[in-house]
């Protein structure tokens, strides 16, 4: 992890509280994106839906967290070290790492994944298109939510996430207000021209 977590921790709240005026902001025009979508008749989520923890769908003796962890793995100063993308931060001990599910497993569920088969939950949990190593302080602030709720606090990977969080969405088939999207991903290129850009980048690093 970076020589200076209490510099980060505070970046990263300063963030948290700027992507959430921004997100109230838009919010006040609608309804948080596709809460009016969820049926008070779908089963509770649980995680054992999506099968075990970390599956190793190719049988090749590592299971997915591992293969996500070797595959972003790079060397810098002579040591192993990981980029999180929502901070920014570069760690350096994997125990700090959660992998993350962009889409998340809760936040599928009550918009359709109910309603797959067990085999599609599995391979949907293991997608590594739908994977990515954070920080975990981040994994954790980001929790169930969707970019309606909640938007990585490194700003020149919000544009990003929200594609990648599309991608997935369409990939599988879940429902996701792309309008929405659209104004939360203007609001954040207005932003990065601005100061927020110029603080990120230097507030992290």
């Amino acid at each position: 992890m970076s020589n200076k977590p209490n510099k980060i921790h505070a970046v990263f709240i300063i963030f948290a509280v700027i992507l959430g005026l921004i997100l109230l902001f838009i919010a006040t025009a609608r309804p948080l994106c596709g809460q009016e979508n969820i049926a008070e008749d779908i089963p509770p989520y649980k995680r054992s839906y999506f099968g075990t923890h970390w599956e190793d769908l190719d049988h090749d003796g590592e299971n997915i967290r591992q293969e996500i962890i070797k595959d972003h793995t790079m060397i810098y100063r002579g040591h192993k070290t990981w980029l999180c993308l929502y901070t920014g931060a570069l760690v350096t001990n994997p125990s700090e790492l959660d992998i993350d599910h962009i889409v998340p497993l809760r936040y599928a569920w009550y918009r359709g994944a109910f309603k797959w088969s067990q085999e599609v939950r599995k391979q949907f949990a293991n997608d590594i298109e739908n994977l990515t190593p954070v920080i975990n302080y981040a994994n954790r602030s980001k929790g169930a939510k969707g970019p309606d709720e909640w938007l990585p606090p490194n700003m020149s990977y919000c544009i990003p996430y929200i594609n990648a969080f599309e991608h997935i969405c369409e990939k599988y088939g879940i429902p996701y207000d792309g309008e929405y999207f659209q104004k939360i991903i203007t609001a954040c290129s207005n932003l990065e021209k601005g100061v927020y850009l110029e603080i990120a980048s230097g507030g992290i690093r």
